[in-house]
């Protein structure tokens, strides 16, 4: 049983850095593909790009499903210690904090790509702003 609980308290830690990896190399793709947006077709890419992005963001809850997993082994099962808290709990917390930290975020670095088309800035603007300030896309 301790064994489970503690790999249930590295799994979603280590889904989230997986998941982080993922999403910036799309974001890189992205950026190498349109250098600067010149089409209705380039914003299609961005929107694109913006939604799975923010439907990967929703995953970042995650991060506190160990503390859960440590409380229920601790407390309920008497499997965990508090050493595995340490260990099991706030160590993956800050690699993964340290993870978005050195990845960066995404929205700021798509919000800096140059339009060719002043008519398409206000559009890319928008999707940046529900991508920055939204939970869902809502195109």
């Amino acid at each position: 049983m301790r064994s489970l609980l503690l790999g249930c308290m590295l799994l979603f830690p280590a889904v989230l850095i997986v998941m982080m990896v993922l999403l910036r190399a799309q974001l890189k793709r992205f950026q190498g593909r349109i250098p600067q947006i010149r089409s209705e077709s380039d914003l299609e890419h961005l929107r694109r790009l913006a939604t799975v992005q923010m439907y990967g963001g929703l995953f970042s809850p995650l991060l506190w499903l160990p503390f859960l997993v440590w409380i229920y082994g601790k407390f309920v099962a008497n499997e965990l210690a508090w050493a595995d808290l340490l260990k099991f709990g706030i160590l993956p917390f800050l690699c993964v904090s340290a993870a978005a930290f050195a990845l960066g975020g995404p929205a700021k670095e798509v919000q800096d790509i140059a339009v060719a088309d002043s008519r398409l800035k206000p559009e890319r603007d928008r999707i940046v702003d529900v991508w920055l300030h939204k939970k869902l896309p809502k195109w």
